[in-house]
């Protein structure tokens, strides 16, 4: 982020928005590390300080290692991937030449000197700030009172781990801010990024291989609409219409087009365009909202939303409008906008930045686990 701000790429402003935003993710971090630390902090009371101090001493220097590799690899790799360093890093294990192919030889030795010098001076603060106070512990009077306070101070790492206590828990979608994809990538901390990839991999391709490539490609271009010229009927009466998707979740399609009970739905239905033909593209809001945004059919097993990596790279009928010239485009959602990565979709693949969730209205507006009901949200359009 440094080397870009000094070429001129980006202000002192866009830095500090990418601490701001990256900063519950570092928490996050920062949490998984310390949960192991805890519990010898915890032990400590029946352990003498030297053997404290020599556990702390190999777990901190295997968890420095680990992060001043995985910090320097993804600051080399970033640049030839165009994204973070993640598992997809372990196809190369058989040849793991093919990871840096890109980097030149002055590269290679000045990623090697940044570990030297990141792994030096991270471990030169673990002895002279952490190391030294265990060294001075003393048993305590009250070893009960100490375990019951140390204990509780151990549980509050579950909020910065979690994200807090709300339906969504932490993902790396949670620091998407900006429409510059490269701010969005700056604010995601490395070590999460990687430990939240290795726990979202899968191999997609044996569980939907069903029909050989060539028979595949036939029976797709058979479902696949080529019109039989090169006009599309004009539909509309104006050239620059205000487009408006409200996507109802669990609605069927046979209430709304009754017009006693939903009127205005069946009367909007009238005085607009129908699709009277769709049919339920899946089950859950992480799949079904891809599905309609993005045309991208929702896999049984798995929603390709808690992919950032990827749904950056998919269509969207959001990002399509604003290349064509509509600029103020906005998402209402009741819930958590950070649910299953919601956030890194809207504004990665959609290019929607102006989101109202749940924590845009009032706590007593707050009546579920899932948000703000209906009523509220019809209020703010």
């Amino acid at each position: 982020m440094l080397f870009v701000w000094a070429n001129g790429e980006v202000g002192v402003g866009d830095i500090f928005r990418v601490l701001y935003h990256g900063l519950p993710l570092d928490m996050s971090m920062s949490g998984y590390l310390s949960a192991v630390p805890a519990l010898l902090l915890i032990a400590s009371c029946w352990l003498k300080p030297k053997f404290l101090s020599l556990f702390f001493s190999i777990y901190f220097t295997i968890i420095l290692l680990l992060v001043a590799v995985t910090g320097i690899a993804d600051i080399m790799l970033y640049p030839f991937w165009g994204y973070h360093f993640d598992s997809s890093v372990f196809l190369y294990l058989k040849n793991p030449q093919g990871v840096f192919a890109s980097a030149s030889a002055r590269e290679a030795v000045l990623g090697l000197v940044g570990f030297v010098v990141f792994f030096a001076l991270s471990y030169l603060g673990y002895r002279f700030l952490i190391r030294m106070q265990l060294l001075r512990l003393e048993v305590p009077k009250s070893i009960i009172k100490t375990n019951i306070t140390l204990v509780l101070l151990m549980t509050l790492l579950f909020l910065p781990i979690r994200g807090g206590i709300t339906v969504s828990t932490m993902n790396v979608g949670k620091a998407y801010f900006s429409d510059d994809k490269f701010l969005n990538h700056a604010a995601v901390n490395p070590q999460f990024n990687l430990m939240y990839s290795l726990s979202k991999t899968e191999d997609f391709g044996s569980q939907y291989q069903f029909f050989e490539k060539g028979e595949a490609s036939l029976i797709f271009d058979s479902i696949n609409f080529q019109p039989d010229c090169d006009s599309i009927p004009l539909l509309l009466t104006t050239d620059r219409p205000n487009i408006i998707f409200c996507i109802l979740e669990s609605f069927s399609a046979n209430v709304a087009s009754d017009s006693i009970v939903t009127p205005n739905i069946h009367r909007l239905a009238k005085e607009g365009i129908s699709f009277p033909n769709f049919y339920a593209n899946s089950f859950r809001t992480d799949r079904g909202l891809v599905s309609i945004l993005s045309g991208y059919p929702a896999h049984p097993t798995v929603a390709i939303m808690k992919y950032p990596q990827k749904t950056q790279t998919l269509p969207s009928i959001p990002a399509q409008l604003k290349r064509n010239g509509y600029k103020n485009l906005s998402f209402y959602y009741g819930g958590d906008v950070d649910f299953a990565n919601m956030r890194s979709f809207l504004i990665g693949a959609c290019g929607i930045n102006d989101i109202v969730s749940d924590k845009d209205f009032p706590l007593v507006k707050r009546l579920t686990k899932w948000g703000v009901p209906a009523q509220y949200m019809t209020k703010i359009g």
